[in-house]
């Protein structure tokens, strides 16, 4: 572990770090994730600081959130309600599929010894398709006026913590465990470990991912024209191939 200028650490340069003040600061699962996150371990690899809250700080307090808000909405709901009898939504069938496709990549990646792109897989997850996608286009199913929350969002976010929790508890042994524990009840390191070749929806997940192309190019257009997001536009044209 080398300083931010990739020069060796030594008290006589006065560029060592203390381990324990950065673990005080920033948290030890945070720490972890960065490091396993940032290059591969048997690489000397720069060390700074002020890099681990956006680096790794970021996806943990989204996964934080999101189960803050599973927590608030949803409701009576038990795991052993599953889905209560209701229809999983083309978005619950796409998280899921996505979810499967996360633990594919973990368990290849780990089985290879490359803990670097495990841990990029899951943090991914956590902040691109679970937060900023699943659960903010999944908000009205959660808040509907005078209703419970639809058990099949409550059901397959449930499913995502606990599976994220468990993907997640080599790395971050302690996040892992709270929300484990929090989602089950029981502790993410006597539970198993996600199982690699589940059923999975490629199609689905590629059509999904040009809605969110599509989505991530109209916010630049709009950028562009001066538009804010919560303007609603008369029309919208898309040139694709």
């Amino acid at each position: 572990v080398l300083d931010a200028a990739g020069q060796k650490m030594s008290k006589s340069r006065g560029n060592a770090v203390e381990p324990g003040a950065v673990i005080a600061e920033h948290g030890a699962d945070s720490v972890r994730l960065f490091l396993l996150a940032s290059g591969q371990v048997w690489l000397p690899k720069k060390f700074e600081p002020r890099v681990i809250p956006e680096a790794a700080g970021k996806p943990l307090n989204a996964l934080r959130n999101v189960y803050a808000f599973f927590q608030q909405y949803a409701g009576p709901w038990r795991p052993e309600d599953g889905l209560g009898g209701a229809t999983p939504t083309t978005l619950d069938d796409w998280i899921v599929s996505r979810l499967q496709a996360t633990v594919d990549a973990v368990v290849a990646a780990w089985e290879g010894y490359d803990v670097t792109t495990g841990v990029r897989s899951i943090l991914e997850f956590i902040v691109e398709d679970l937060s900023n996608w699943y659960v903010r286009q999944s908000r009205a199913r959660f808040w509907a006026p005078d209703q419970e929350a639809d058990p099949a969002a409550v059901a397959t976010l449930h499913r995502c913590l606990v599976t994220v929790s468990r993907l997640l508890a080599p790395a971050a042994p302690f996040v892992g465990d709270w929300i484990h524990r929090a989602a089950t009840g029981g502790s993410v390191h006597l539970a198993s470990f996600p199982e690699a070749g589940g059923p999975r929806d490629a199609a689905l997940e590629e059509a999904m991912d040009a809605i969110r192309r599509l989505v991530t190019a109209a916010r630049a257009a709009r950028e562009q024209a001066g538009i804010i997001v919560r303007q609603p536009l008369g029309e919208v044209q898309v040139a694709v191939p």
